[in-house]
Order: C-alpha cells, then sequence, then structure tokens
C-alpha cells in the first residue's frame, strides 16, 4: 500500500509539473547535447588547457549518456520518461528498505512501514524528479548496499551483478569511488570461505570500468583520470570558513592567496567558479589537473593551519538538527521541493527563527504562525528520534553486540554517518546526502524494534 501511494504521489507530481530543472541541469543537457552532435568529444576535450572546468572533461559522462538515450528514445519528453526511470528505482529501493526493516525489526510491521513512509517523504520527494544525477546514484547506491545488508546473496554471478550496479553509480557521480569502502563493509561480513571471492567478484566490474573511463580519458588528454569535480570543491571549504569569520586561510603571501585576495566579492558559490578561471589563467596552468593539486594543496594546508575552526566547520554540518531533519521531517522536504524545484521557487513554511516569528507576529500573519510552529514542532521531533537513534545504538552495541544483527545495524548506522561525513568534510546539502537516507532508517527500525520488543517484555 506505501509503494503504491508513493507511485502514485511521485508520477502524479510528475504528469502535474514535469520534470524539474536544477542549478546543474543546463550542464548535463549539455553535454547530453554534445554526445549526439559533437564527433570531436570522442577524443579531445576542447579547453583543456585553457579551462579550469572544460565541459567535456568536469563530469562522469554516466548521467548525460543516460539523458541522450532517453532524448533518442522520446524525443521533446525525454525529461517526463528520465524522471519516470528515476522514480520506478527509488520505489526499488523503498521496497527493498522495507524488507530489510522487517529483517532486522521483526517485531512490527509499523516500524517498517514508518521508516518506509519517512524515504518517500524525505528529499527523495525532490530530487527523485529533477533532472539531476542524485536521484539515480543513491538509487544504485542502495540496491547494492540494501542487498549486501539483508545477507541473502548466495552466488558470485550475483555479486557481480551489483558489481556492475556499483561502476554505474561511478559514472554517475565520481564520490562513489571513494564510497567503495561501505559495500567492501559488508562483503567483509560474509562468511570467511568465500570472502575474497565475493569482493573479487564485486571489484572487477568497478575496476574494469572504472579503469576503461580514466584510459579513455587518457587517450583524450595524455592523462588517466576519472574526473575533475575536485576543481569546484577543494576550495570551498575555506571559501565558507572566511565567510563565516571563523578562519582566514588566504592571507598568505602565496600566489593563489594573493589572487583570491584580490576577488573578495567572489567567494559565494557559484561566482567561486569565475575566481576558479582566473586562479587558472593567473598562475599560467597548463590544464585543470594541476588547478586540482594546488587545491588540495591549499586545502591541506587550511586544515593543518586552522583545525579547531575546521573542526567547527565540520561538524556545524553535523548536527542533530541537520541530520534529525534528514530522516524524520516530512515538513522542511515538502519545503525544500517548493522552494527548490517549483517557480517561483519561494519557501511556503515560515522560518522557526525569533526574527521570523516576531515579524509574522507584527504582521498579524496567523497562518505564517501557524506553519512556522509546525515547522518547529516538525524539526524538534526529528532532532529528539535522531537523538534517540544515536543513544539506541550506543545501548545496542554494548548490551547485544555478539548479535550478528546488531552488527548489521551497527555497519548500517557507521555507513550514514561515512556518507554525511564525508561530504561534510568539503561541502554538505541535502541532495548530497541523499544516499544515506535508508541505511540511517534502517538502524532506527532496529532501535525501535529492539526497545519496544523489551519494554513488552
Amino acid at each position: 500500500m506505501l509503494l503504491f501511494l508513493a507511485a502514485l504521489v511521485k508520477f502524479g507530481l510528475l504528469l502535474r509539473y514535469g520534470a524539474l530543472p536544477s542549478d546543474d541541469s543546463g550542464a548535463y543537457l549539455a553535454l547530453a547535447h554534445a554526445l549526439q552532435t559533437d564527433p570531436a568529444i570522442w577524443s579531445s576535450v576542447p579547453g583543456w588547457h585553457t579551462q579550469a572546468l572544460p565541459l567535456y572533461a568536469f563530469r562522469p559522462y554516466g548521467y548525460p549518456a543516460l539523458i541522450a538515450l532517453t532524448q533518442i528514445l522520446a524525443g521533446s519528453k525525454f525529461g517526463v520518461l528520465l524522471v519516470a526511470v528515476q522514480i520506478a528505482c527509488s520505489l526499488l529501493v523503498g521496497s527493498m528498505l522495507f524488507d530489510v526493516c522487517r529483517q532486522m525489526a521483526p517485531g512490527s510491521r509499523w516500524i517498517a512501514g514508518a521508516a518506509v513512509g519517512f524515504y518517500f517523504t524525505s528529499v527523495t520527494l525532490l530530487w527523485d524528479q529533477s533532472i539531476m544525477s542524485d536521484s539515480l546514484f543513491a538509487s544504485l547506491f542502495n540496491i547494492v548496499l540494501l542487498t549486501l545488508a539483508a545477507g541473502r546473496v548466495r552466488r558470485l554471478i550475483t555479486l557481480s551483478a551489483l558489481g556492475v550496479a556499483w561502476a554505474a553509480a561511478v559514472l554517475l557521480r565520481d564520490v562513489g569511488l571513494y564510497l567503495t569502502v561501505i559495500p567492501l563493509v559488508f562483503l567483509f561480513m560474509l562468511p570467511r570461505l568465500r570472502r575474497w571471492q565475493c569482493i573479487a567478484s564485486f571489484l572487477l566490474p568497478v575496476i574494469a570500468v572504472t579503469g576503461l573511463y580514466a584510459s579513455w580519458n587518457h587517450a583524450r588528454t595524455g592523462t588517466a583520470f576519472l574526473s575533475i569535480t575536485g576543481v569546484a570543491n577543494y576550495l570551498r571549504p575555506g571559501f565558507d570558513l572566511t565567510i563565516m569569520g571563523l578562519a582566514t586561510p588566504f592571507d598568505g603571501e602565496d600566489p593563489l592567496s594573493r589572487i583570491v585576495q584580490q576577488h573578495p566579492d567572489e567567494y559565494v558559490f557559484p561566482d567561486q567558479l569565475k575566481l576558479l578561471q582566473q586562479i587558472h589563467d593567473g598562475l599560467d596552468l597548463q590544464t585543470p589537473l594541476a588547478l586540482q593539486a594546488l587545491e588540495l594543496a591549499n586545502y591541506r594546508a587550511m586544515v593543518a593551519r586552522f583545525p579547531v575552526q575546521y573542526a567547527r566547520y565540520v561538524m556545524g554540518q553535523l548536527t542533530p538538527p541537520n541530520l534529525g531533519a534528514l530522516l524524520f521531517d516530512p515538513v522542511s522536504s515538502l519545503n525544500d521541493y517548493v522552494q527548490l524545484g517549483l517557480p517561483p521557487y519561494q519557501r511556503i513554511i515560515p522560518g522557526t527563527g525569533w526574527k521570523s516569528v516576531r515579524e509574522l507576529w507584527r504582521a498579524g500573519d496567523v497562518g505564517g504562525l501557524a506553519l512556522a510552529l509546525i515547522s518547529l514542532v516538525a524539526l524538534i521531533a526529528a532532532t529528539l528520534a535522531w537523538s534517540a537513534t544515536v543513544l539506541g545504538v550506543a545501548l545496542l552495541a554494548a548490551s547485544a553486540w555478539r548479535s550478528a544483527t546488531i552488527w548489521r545495524a551497527l555497519a548500517l548506522f557507521a555507513s550514514f554517518l561515512a556518507v554525511v561525513g564525508f561530504y561534510a568534510l568539503v561541502h554538505s546539502d541535502s541532495r548530497l546526502r541523499l544516499p544515506s537516507i535508508p541505511a540511517g532508517l534502517v538502524a532506527a527500525s532496529t532501535v525501535a524494534d529492539r526497545f519496544r520488543t523489551r519494554r513488552l517484555r
């Protein structure tokens, strides 16, 4: 029933509003167009020696290739077909989430149902409908993760298929290559006699696909690489620390800092992209990879120089309200859907801060005050739910550490923290955290079921 309702809502929104564009949709569409019309894309990267972020190299080609395929199949209606595929994959993840929750939390179907409800009312509500790679990447990520977490893999061919799915995810978002450690944890939990065979079966497709892709880039540019998305990201923590007034990472006399100091009005994204080009030109760098290496060195130096301030920056993205809202706050997700997905791109629920409430009171906006109160209650409840999950996981780890189910719950909770923590090291928002949601909900379901069962006893 939940899957039926979710499908009804998602496909209904698709028919009503169509595929939703986002900030990066234009770049994906441009690359998809180039795949169909520019033969040079297969043998060269225009601007490789002159541009900080050349279009033909900036992102992996998985999502643009899918866009191109749907354009061939559906013409001008490609967006509907593309989003329909994303919705179908998300529904599959919802079904798998229910099954894993029932396995990990067998005491009540309502707990598994609640987890699925939170999944479909999370930020999947927006990003499943958007022309962005995040939804499909998250679905492939979780098809692999939930299959392994269920512990029902019996054949090596199944693991090879999961490896192909993971390789496809890497071609959608190259960050998947760094997150490969997560499925490896679950592979190490398999029976000892088959463990290395299982790992090899899973990793071989990933190594083959990424190796071939890097070799193709080598043929086009003279250097093997998967993507250069780090160029757009490694300086972001430094800019954010500067804007927040926590540190001054660009106050030095090195060439990069001197150029940054000359453009204080370009610290905010996406103005940073113009600044990256100025750094590239000002330092006479020959390739984007040289710029990426320089930025990475600057990032490491910043962390070493301002460890306390950087830690505050990272932990500021991992507060209980932020993580609680990600998992348990449908009101926030609805607000994101309207504000980020639909013109005129304005939030429908007022802020819950004192300044916002005071302005609503002075204006006599009773409806706005009611919505703000609902939003505040939802945020508080989500924060408490997350705090209870953290405490519950800790108690389960201390009291039932010999249980295989508890070990899997701990591994899934660690997977959640790994994904949100990985992004927090550089830059994070709700769409990037999308892959982490099912693992967090399974962990929460396990906690709820164990303590419900204990209370009944």
